[in-house]
């Protein structure tokens, strides 16, 4: 099946034809380039916020806040306070912990080491 166009559409098409070659060859360098610059390193962290474990988590931070308070994760209490209460940090060791193994049981006393 062959249609006849109109010369200017035919005009029209082949240039657009041709610039979306000539975009496919850019996105195709520019794709080359950055695969060839070594990833930056993350730094390590050593440690969260209960705000960071609950993003990370996808819960809330009253949550996170309860299970350190329930000793359901370890967790310290920072020099740093808010209100008149410390606040809670979270070790990466214990968020790797948490995620392979989940909550520990409730036990009050685990993280209220003075």
């Amino acid at each position: 099946m062959h249609l006849d166009l109109p010369p200017d559409l035919v005009t029209f098409l082949t240039g657009l034809q041709t610039t979306m070659n000539d975009l496919k060859t850019e996105v195709s360098a520019i794709h080359s380039h950055l695969q060839a610059i070594p990833a930056a390193p993350v730094p390590a962290r050593q440690s969260y916020s209960v705000d960071e474990i609950a993003t990370l988590l996808n819960k809330r931070p009253y949550t996170v806040r309860e299970w350190c308070r329930h000793g359901q994760i370890n967790a310290t209490k920072r020099a740093e306070r808010r209100g008149g209460t410390a606040l809670w940090s979270i070790s990466a060791d214990e968020l790797a912990r948490y995620n392979n193994e989940g909550l520990l049981p409730i036990h009050p006393d685990r993280n209220n080491r003075n």
